[in-house]
């Protein structure tokens, strides 16, 4: 995600700019005098395109219905803009006061090209607001278009025919931008901390549920860490509905498999974390045992293995190609922790021993009934008693949005043919389904277009198991809490903790939704998913005879690790107690005038991508402080206001620290399982994160070779050596180049970087 606004300081010197800007547009009529010669001088121009404005009238007159329907929603936002934007405002009114010149012009112009002015008035009689403002205010006020879709959807057509008048007021046009950019960057004033969002997607936290209600990622969420957060996926997620990048269990006649990737959300570390706050006591990462059911290749549980040498890891998955590629790469990787199965859930038989963690993704909506039934028996019966297991599946009633994309792929391509076959069918029926762009204004089809958007970036694998497979079916979480009740295991949270909070969608929502379910967890959830139109879960669960406590108290915050994708806003912040400082980080930024939390995210900043544990975390930020003890009330509110930051997705939560370095040592050494990758030439690594992160070339030459015995200088030589040979490409101006000082460079950036992704051990 992009990255959060600037300082306080800077925003004041673009609200300043911003105001020159209006001032200087009231002060320079000549400026206007100006744009009348343009005008003038551009007649025979405009002649020649009225003709073409003429002709694609009745396209025009279409667009102006669709705007006429609009038009309520228009006026609404129209006035909350409005009310919202003096420098708008007062640039409106500077440009009103040059009307008089700007009009005479106009009537000269309209004089010299009757035909032009007779279909303009035949067509500002009927939108005035429209002909008139619409092509300034959308394109100075792009986050108004991006609020009303159908009225953006037409703005393009009227815009692209009038592209001089646009042009003809650059000095309107640049003090709204400016007006614009002030509003965007302006902090808020409020003592003690605030989050403010810089993407639409940060609201929900994230998600397609990746960090948020997504299939992996954020995603979102994760969510939104710098750097990381499986940047090998091919599409941003957005904050409901998730695809899966990874499905469970292929068929044993298809001809194709899923690729799997880390997910770090089924991690022990982050399900260790949240296990504890929750008041369970889950056996510690390093010394564990791990289920995954449906492992594929083993993208995700080979990498823990490799992290977890003194843990077990037992994976099961019944398509063969797939387990056999998993077995390959574990070989590979010499891993001596890990069992693989070929096996069903329902013919299962593990020696009778019991697991600490379960994890189950992009399986459990991908099965029939009597597959589910097994699968639940199969977590119960291998479940620790303070074991966790994470579970994700499809929901409605979200789904039934995508699922009516996926009843017309399957009914389009039909089930003949190989994979790739129907891939290219899929492929050419979804260009067809985005051919009809004069529809772009209806809310279905804006819906459409983003969903059409989205599977044009998304792999195969994705289309072929979610809208192409013979069995897909979503539950109400009612239903998916009723069935997990009946099997002896119960709900405890969602793998991403602050989705399960109804505070995330303003104080009304969190009162409608506690007075609905009347305190009842499952009600509750329930409750959020019809608000969201959720589509995907990631449910965590125990065995039923565990007591679950949801009061979560800051003592369970003491023995975790945490840590933080936030940087100061400020070279050297102040951590004076009621001096505010800006946080910047991937999903919006924080301020706060606390000094504790100040020092304790300057200090988690300075050990990213790792973290600190509670305790460390606290005596560093004391002291930076300058305190000769952290105890007590201030232990305490430190803790109060990390778990606020956290139940907004500002921090991350793990069981256990990471082993990733802060920096570049003189010899570095990459994480074994990523140097493995690399010298197999994956086209991504996995992280000390559990995420995925991209590889070119040049990383893979020195990931490979990055066990710790070999410098910088050594690895610039060991690329010059493969660019040689021709294994790697690096060009200067369009040509190649060898140059060792050019290596040597790149060399340096790419470690750098690679310490930022969490590639890099301690």
């Amino acid at each position: 995600m992009d990255s959060a606004s600037a300082s306080c300081s800077a925003c004041r010197r673009a609200r300043e700019s911003a105001s020159t800007r209006c001032i200087a547009a009231t002060r320079s009529p000549s400026r206007f005098a100006g744009c009348s010669r343009v005008f003038a001088s551009a007649s025979s121009l405009f002649a020649r395109s009225s003709r073409a404005f003429a002709s694609s009238s009745p396209l025009f007159a279409s667009a102006s219905r669709v705007f006429a329907r609009s038009s309520p929603v228009f006026a609404s936002a129209s006035r909350v803009f409005a009310s919202a934007s003096p420098l708008f405002a007062a640039s409106s009114r500077a440009f009103a006061s040059s009307v008089p010149l700007f009009a005479a012009s106009s009537r000269a112009f309209a004089s010299s090209v009757p035909l032009f002015a007779s279909s303009s008035r035949a067509f500002a009689s009927s939108v005035p607001l429209f002909a008139g403002s619409v092509p300034l205010f959308a394109g100075s006020v792009p986050l108004f278009a991006s609020a009303v879709p159908l009225f953006a959807g037409s703005v393009p057509l009227f815009a692209g025919s009038v592209p001089l008048f646009a042009s003809a007021v650059p000095l309107f046009a640049a003090s709204s931008r400016a007006a614009a950019s002030s509003r965007a960057s302006a902090p808020r004033d409020c003592r003690s901390t605030t989050i403010t969002s810089t993407s639409a997607a940060s609201t929900a936290r994230r998600t397609r549920e990746r960090p948020s209600i997504r299939r992996p990622t954020g995603e979102q969420h994760g969510a939104g860490w710098p750097g990381k957060a499986n940047t090998c996926a091919r599409t941003p997620i957005s904050p409901r509905c998730p695809p899966s990048r990874r499905k469970r269990l292929a068929p044993p006649n298809e001809d194709y498999f899923y690729e799997a990737l880390p997910f770090a959300e089924t991690h022990p570390d982050h399900l260790g974390a949240v296990g504890a706050l929750f008041g369970l006591r889950p056996a510690p990462p390093a010394r564990c045992r791990l289920l995954e059911i449906g492992c594929a290749t083993g993208g995700n549980v080979l990498p823990m293995a490799a992290a977890f040498p003194e843990s077990r890891f037992v994976a099961l998955d019944r398509a063969e190609d797939s387990l056999a590629v998993a077995r390959k790469h574990a070989e590979g990787a010499r891993l001596q922790n890990l069992a693989l199965h070929l096996a069903d859930v329902r013919e299962f038989e593990d020696e009778p021993a019991s697991f600490d963690y379960i994890v189950c993704h992009g399986v459990y909506s991908w099965i029939p009934d009597d597959a589910r039934a097994a699968l639940r028996r199969l977590v119960r019966r291998h479940l620790a008693p303070h074991g966790l297991a994470y579970i994700s599946f499809n929901t409605l009633p979200g789904w039934h949005l995508r699922g009516a994309l996926r009843d017309m792929l399957r009914r389009e391509v039909g089930a003949e043919g190989s994979a790739a076959e129907r891939v290219v069918k899929a492929r050419a029926f979804l260009q067809f389904l985005g051919a009809a762009e004069t529809l772009a204004a209806d809310p279905a089809r804006a819906w459409l277009a983003s969903e059409l958007q989205t599977l044009g970036q998304l792999a195969d694998d994705y289309l072929l198991g979610e809208h192409l497979v013979a069995y897909n079916r979503a539950e109400y979480f009612s239903d998916f809490a009723r069935d997990m009740q009946d099997a002896g295991l119960a709900f405890v949270t969602d793998a991403h903790v602050p989705l399960v909070l109804p505070e995330r969608l303003g104080p009304a929502a969190a009162e409608a939704v506690r007075a609905r379910s009347g305190g009842d967890v499952v009600a509750m959830q329930q409750s959020l998913d019809l608000l969201e139109l959720r589509c995907f879960r990631r449910a965590v669960l125990c065995r039923d005879d565990v007591a679950i406590s949801r009061r979560v108290s800051v003592d369970r915050l003491f023995p975790l690790v945490v840590a933080s994708p936030l940087t100061p806003g400020a070279t050297s912040p102040n951590l004076g107690e009621g001096v505010e400082e800006t946080f910047l980080g991937p999903g919006g930024t924080i301020s706060t005038d606390q000094a504790t939390l100040k020092a304790a995210l300057v200090a988690l900043a300075a050990r990213a991508p790792g973290g600190l544990p509670f305790d460390a975390l606290a005596w560093e930020a004391g002291e930076r402080l300058g305190l000769a003890a952290f105890e007590g009330e201030a232990r305490a509110r430190l803790a109060r206001n990390l778990l606020g930051l956290y139940t907004k997705n500002a921090l991350r939560l793990w069981a256990s620290p990471k082993p990733v370095a802060r920096g570049v040592s003189e010899r570095p050494r990459a994480f074994s399982f990523a140097r493995y990758q690399a010298s197999v030439g994956s086209p991504f690594c996995t992280t000390l994160l559990h995420e995925g992160v991209q590889v070119d070339s040049f990383d893979r030459v020195i990931l490979a070779r990055m066990d710790g015995t070999r410098d910088a200088a050594a690895l610039t030589e060991a690329a010059l050596e493969e660019a040689r040979r021709g294994e790697v490409s690096v060009e200067m101006n369009g040509a190649p180049c060898v140059s060792a000082d050019v290596f040597a460079e790149i060399t340096e950036q790419k470690l750098l970087r690679f310490a930022r992704m969490g590639l890099l051990m301690e």
